[in-house]
């Protein structure tokens, strides 16, 4: 099954230079390597299969060939946090074969260990894959590397090497033929031939696979048999050409896979370490779980050498169902440094204000969304006034957290430029600027949330600027912020009258309640949380968005993007602003959802079905985890966690 039909992934495990996705099974879904963002894709399509000897009654017969699914084994995952190993057990529903399989990410290079136990029978394993690389399946070379021992495909600079550690016993490269195709299509089985050995006792001959053996694709694909053993192991390793492939492969070549465990387990507490103090104030087991799971995916999402920070593994390559999220938006990356600052991680905001700095436009400006190479990415509205808004008011957050004046210093050029691009966007005579787009990027028009960021940055930037003795900066930019936020309280939420999120064009104004105005409260403090509009605003909000079948917040009234679900990051939002306003038992409500609709494994959706309550479309989200994060940081500054949740010390 090519990769675009397949369900969306729904584990990713990554260290900057190699992101990888995988689905229910365990499968690899896709790997991201070496820029992490949706472009880098490596992989068409990757599958695993178990070769089993048909019985000693029959030595003329092929093996039989078990694919990897649910329907032929009970599946059952662990993802242990911190430490980039996920672990799978399969039991065969009808048959003593049990499996066990680990597969761990190297801390810093772009080389994931695929380890299998064989339990209870005599088995070896069937791989295969396809390339995917450039958004493509033709132009690769597909290869059977014999000093490697094992696959490697390569486009250009593009290298994917799935190399066996045990002896290789059978290998296939090649293209499927139409015919066989069609055979596979009409649900018949095509025959493989298993020749050249004897797979370690197993009988050569042809093998009868149907869809589910079988990888589709119109390019190159290699395929290549193992064992059997007690144990055998992959490494599939990402690199730019043949020489770095046989390089890393050669790292690991003396390195025992005790040690290569050893050494992955071993990180746990250095990529902790800058949140163990905060992390140790948590005494509920459960939601410091969520705090390291959420940590674990922002740590994926960064790039290593860019410091980019991405809204999600891609899950939409071809934009069917959506715009793609594989790139780096500066409005999600603001928010996942600011739950990365709010938890220690100063180095890791820090090397994503450098990426920032480096892909601000000459305007001022930065872009919509960017590939992590700092490449500006596919666009549907390359100025959302919002984002620049919203990184410089995140840049103060970070000086507040660290009152590093030297890093303010080096960084004012840039939040300078940003600033007088605002007020060259804010220049017209109506004091509102011109149309963007608005948080949801579905909108043209002015809009409350938009206007919100930009009085803060404005606030914010004078603030900043009076740190440096910038006088004249420092008046001028506080005028405007004030300017701005009486302009939001007289047009878009007075004290009596409609409240209204957006002012689209020909004197239309859009009422619809939408869960952005509550970024007038917080984070943007255009309102007072004792402010009665505040109240006002929260229980619009409430009354209005709240899912009446399975919970959660809706974006907005008549959202319908992807049939209109609740989402993680509106809810835990809503919740915020409750915990700020001192309703806890409905800040608890909201937290305690969010909890609950989250993976087995820990993982924040973007939506939640609104029919079955289960997590849906894009998992894990950055910004769902970003915001959990957010929230808990609040809980604790406030001290009110035993309000919140369970085992809160309140101290």
């Amino acid at each position: 099954m090519s990769w675009e039909q397949r369900p969306v992934a729904e584990i990713q495990m990554g260290n900057g230079t190699l992101l990888v996705t995988f689905d229910a099974c365990g499968e690899i879904e896709q790997l991201f390597s070496p820029q992490i963002d949706a472009l880098q894709a490596r992989i068409g399509a990757y599958q695993t299969a178990v070769v089993v000897p048909v019985g000693p009654e029959n030595h003329a017969g092929a093996p039989e060939v078990i694919a990897i699914h649910s329907g032929n084994f009970d599946i059952r995952l662990q993802l242990s946090p911190g430490s980039q190993v996920l672990a799978v057990e399969y039991y065969h529903r009808s048959r003593p074969l049990k499996m066990t399989r680990r597969l761990a990410i190297h801390p810093t290079e772009p080389i994931l260990l695929d380890q299998w136990k064989i339990m209870d029978e005599r088995a070896g394993l069937l791989h295969q894959s396809i390339p995917w690389m450039g958004y493509t399946t033709s132009a690769h070379c597909s290869l059977y590397h014999p000093v490697f021992n094992g696959i490697v495909h390569h486009r250009g600079r593009r290298w994917v090497g799935i190399i066996g550690r045990s002896k290789t016993q059978w290998e296939r490269v090649g293209h499927l033929a139409d015919s066989e195709r069609y055979r596979l299509w009409a649900g018949e089985k095509i025959s493989i031939p298993f020749h050249g050995g004897d797979l370690w006792g197993f009988p050569s001959g042809p093998v009868q696979c149907g869809w589910d053996h079988v990888v589709q694709g119109c390019g190159t694909w290699g395929a290549f048999a193992l064992g059997p053993e007690e144990s055998i192991e992959f490494l599939v390793i990402c690199a730019e050409s043949e020489v770095h492939l046989g390089r890393l492969i050669t790292s690991l070549k003396h390195l025992p896979t005790r040690r290569y465990f050893q050494m992955v387990e071993g990180m746990v507490q250095r990529r902790y370490q800058p949140a163990i103090p905060i992390l140790n104030r948590i005494k509920n087991d459960q939601v410091r779980f969520f705090c390291e799971r959420s940590i674990d995916v922002l740590h994926a999402l960064q790039d290593g050498k860019t410091g980019a920070l991405l809204a999600a593994a891609e899950v939409d390559p071809h934009s069917r169902l959506s715009g793609g999220y594989g790139y780096s938006w500066p409005r999600d990356g603001a928010y996942l440094a600011s739950a990365l600052g709010a938890f220690g991680f100063r180095d890791r905001v820090e090397h994503y204000f450098r990426f920032l700095a480096e892909t601000q436009d000459v305007s001022g400006a930065w872009w919509q969304r960017y590939l992590a190479t700092g490449h500006a990415g596919p666009s549907w509205g390359r100025i959302q006034i919002d984002e620049p808004a919203t990184v410089l008011s995140a840049a103060y957050l970070h000086f507040r957290r660290t009152r590093d004046y030297l890093w303010l210093e080096n960084f004012w050029p840039t939040l300078e430029k940003g600033l007088r691009f605002l007020e060259e966007f804010h220049s017209t005579p109506d004091g509102m600027g011109q149309p963007s787009h608005d948080l949801w990027e579905e909108r043209m028009g002015i809009h409350a949330y938009s206007l919100g960021a930009v009085a803060s940055a404005f606030l914010t930037g004078a603030f900043l600027a009076g740190e440096l003795m910038e006088t004249q900066a420092q008046v001028r930019y506080h005028e405007l912020g004030k300017k701005i936020s009486a302009l939001i309280l007289d047009r878009f939420v007075p004290d009596e009258g409609p409240i209204q999120r957006s002012f689209i064009s020909n004197q239309y104004w859009d009422q619809a309640v939408d869960v952005s105005l509550l970024g007038l409260i917080r984070p943007f403090g255009v309102i007072r949380p004792d402010h009665p509009t505040a109240r006002r605003l929260v229980e619009l909000v409430r009354s209005r968005l709240w899912c009446k079948s399975v919970g959660g917040v809706l974006r907005y009234e008549g959202d319908n993007y992807r049939g209109g679900n609740p989402w993680i990051l509106t809810t835990l939002w809503l919740g915020y602003v409750e915990m700020t306003l001192g309703n806890w038992s409905e800040a608890r409500e909201a937290f305690q959802w969010a909890m609950s609709k989250a993976t087995s494994l820990g993982l924040f959706p973007e939506q939640v079905h609104k029919d079955s309550g289960k997590p849906f479309w894009v998992i894990p989200l950055g910004w769902s985890h970003a915001m959990f994060l957010i929230f808990v940081e609040e809980a604790i500054r406030r001290k009110c966690e035993s309000q919140i949740w369970d085992g809160g010390d309140g101290r």
